[in-house]
Order: structure tokens, then C-alpha cells, then sequence
């Protein structure tokens, strides 16, 4: 199935973009879920929650970013992607501490991004 789901080209065997997939997965792996583990844990315990749907502008362009972001956003605890178009993410998130999109952007999927670009962009 890879040859019809994945588009060969040369910048898929760029080292480059290899490396950046492998600090990026030790990045999320030690710091993005040890943070959001402990900040839901101190939240089931305190009971202080703020939960909603936020509207995230998205700023990278390509499929594949785009899908890394959103799944990184998923499989961290506290928030959940519900819906996606074009330039935006629709996120459950456990505790909201803004409305505006772009300082939601922040919080949420600035960090992501940043690796998505170097990795699919």
C-alpha cells in the first residue's frame, strides 16, 4: 500500500529531515507528554478544569504536516483534535485559558509545528 499512499521523491530519503523525525520523537516523548501527563494529573486531583473547543490556526502546508500536528495534538493528554479544515484545527481542550486563536496557537501547536515544517516542508 505504501506506493499509493506515500508520494515518492527525493525528499523523502533527505538525512536531514531523518534527524529532525528523531529529535522530534525523543522531544515529544521526554518533554510534550512528561508536561501534559503531570499538568492532567494535577487537574483529576484539583478538579480544576475548563474544558472547550478551540479554533487553532494551523501554519504549515503540506498533508503530512498537517496530519503529524494534528496526531501530536491528539495523543497528548488534555487535548483532542475534533474537526480540521484548511487553516484550522478544532481542539477539545481540558482547560482553556484563552479563546483567541492565536494564543491558543501557542499553547497548543506552535511546539508541533516547528518540527512538522523541518520534517515535511
Amino acid at each position: 500500500m505504501g506506493k499509493f499512499l506515500v508520494r515518492s521523491d527525493a525528499k523523502a530519503l533527505n538525512l536531514v529531515r531523518w534527524l529532525w523525525g528523531a529529535i522530534y520523537f525523543v522531544w515529544y516523548m521526554l518533554v510534550a507528554e512528561t508536561k501534559a501527563h503531570l499538568d492532567v494529573m494535577a487537574r483529576i486531583i484539583t478538579g480544576n478544569v475548563n474544558p472547550g473547543i478551540v479554533r487553532v490556526p494551523i501554519r504549515v502546508n503540506t498533508d503530512y504536516a498537517k496530519t503529524l500536528v494534528a496526531n501530536s495534538i491528539t495523543n497528548t493528554p488534555g487535548t483532542v483534535v475534533v474537526d480540521m479544515d484548511e487553516n484550522y484545527l478544532y481542539v477539545n481542550w481540558i482547560n482553556v485559558t484563552s479563546e483567541d486563536p492565536e494564543r491558543a496557537r501557542e499553547k497548543i501547536s506552535a511546539d508541533f509545528e516547528k518540527f512538522a515544517k523541518r520534517m515535511f516542508e
